[in-house]
């Protein structure tokens, strides 16, 4: 399985369910036997998917059809301008 991450595609060479934390605003979040697939090269940031999103009670199609909605997100979007954050 290929992915890519700040214009890097890499290659996952296996997958591992792991325990993570999340720190947020209004405390800790504990998450058992996430699904992880495992980069051939390293990596510095944990890509989270749809699924785990939407346990967290976060679905990003909504949030992204409300913004349109509202009028806070632009149609078209040129992704090469935008600059990337590590969530560290």
């Amino acid at each position: 399985m290929k992915t890519a991450v700040k214009d890097v595609v890499t290659i996952a060479k296996s997958m591992i369910h792991i325990p993570v934390q999340l720190t947020t605003r209004a405390g800790l979040v504990r998450i058992r036997g996430l699904r992880a697939l495992v980069a051939q090269d390293e990596m510095e940031d944990m890509l989270i998917g749809e699924d785990l999103l939407k346990c967290l009670g976060i679905d990003p199609h909504e949030i992204l059809a409300a913004r349109l909605e509202e009028g806070t997100l632009e149609a078209e979007i040129d992704a090469t301008k935008m600059a990337y954050k590590s969530a560290q």
